[in-house]
């Protein structure tokens, strides 16, 4: 599952090239990995966030769930409270 944030109209455009840029590379990165990695690993769920200061993009450390978070426990979901 792949989800992008709304962002403000105003820095949608950088947003949009700091992705295409900098984001996609290293998501492609990160699934090769994945794909080389064993069924330990897969054994869990892992998130990778980006996060946008400024002109920049970083990865977010990547977070590991033992079990697949129901879609209303996700950060930013409908059925956050």
């Amino acid at each position: 599952m792949l989800t992008v944030w709304a962002v403000p109209r105003n820095e949608r455009k950088i947003t949009e090239d700091l992705l295409v840029r900098d984001g996609l590379p290293l998501l492609c990165q990160w699934l090769a990995r994945a794909k080389l990695e064993g069924n330990s690993w897969r054994g869990f769920v892992h998130i990778i966030d980006f996060e946008r200061t400024g002109t920049t993009l970083r990865v977010v450390e990547p977070q590991k769930h033992a079990v697949w978070p129901h879609i209303g426990d996700l950060p930013g979901s409908l059925g956050e409270s």
